[in-house]
């Protein structure tokens, strides 16, 4: 079972790429080329907990189970996750509000951005449930499939700023650079 995945993802929205969670919520700071700024919205104050994986670390393990050494995977069902990498998704949108400033296309807007809690029921209507810790238990993948995670959280944000930067330079140089 695949949990969270962190780090940049491509795939078709916007027009261009899609964006993996981490980078919705950069777009959300407002930093970049958005016009207008926008708080970070977290459902019920986001004290929801998740365990985020490194997308290179979810393919390290599915490449393991694919190539199955010894046969040992066979009928058997393993999560992939990081349980290191345990934060509510209040704390990730606190990191990324400290780690923007860092970032000078961020810098001049980041410091206006703020987290703040949104009503469950107002945002996703009646009867919404959330799980409120997702923690992986992940000692047979790392023992039957010698596999452990490796990309903490804080890498995991770096290279997802980093791959926001380089899309806002490609998509920059597509509008004016003609």
């Amino acid at each position: 079972l695949l949990g969270d995945v962190a780090g940049a993802l491509e795939a078709e929205q916007r027009g261009v790429r899609r964006l993996g969670a981490e980078e919705l919520a950069l777009a959300e700071l407002g930093i970049g080329a958005a016009p207008e700024l926008q708080d970070l919205r977290l459902v019920d104050g986001g004290t929801q907990r998740r365990s985020f994986t490194h997308v290179d670390d979810s393919i390290d393990a599915l490449m393991k189970i694919i190539e199955n050494p010894s046969d040992i995977a066979t009928g058997k069902i393993y999560n992939i996750g990081n349980p290191e990498n345990n934060y509510s998704i209040r704390e990730l949108a606190d990191m990324l509000i400290a780690m923007a400033p860092a970032y000078p296309h961020f810098k001049e807007h980041a410091g206006k951005v703020k987290a703040v809690s949104i009503d469950s029921d107002e945002h996703y209507g009646g009867g919404y449930q959330d799980v409120q810790n997702r923690t992986p238990y992940i000692e047979n993948t790392k023992r039957d499939l010698n596999w452990e995670p490796k990309v903490s959280m804080r890498r995991a944000l770096e290279q997802t700023f980093e791959a926001y930067i380089e899309y806002l330079d490609q998509a920059h140089h597509a509008v004016y650079d003609k």
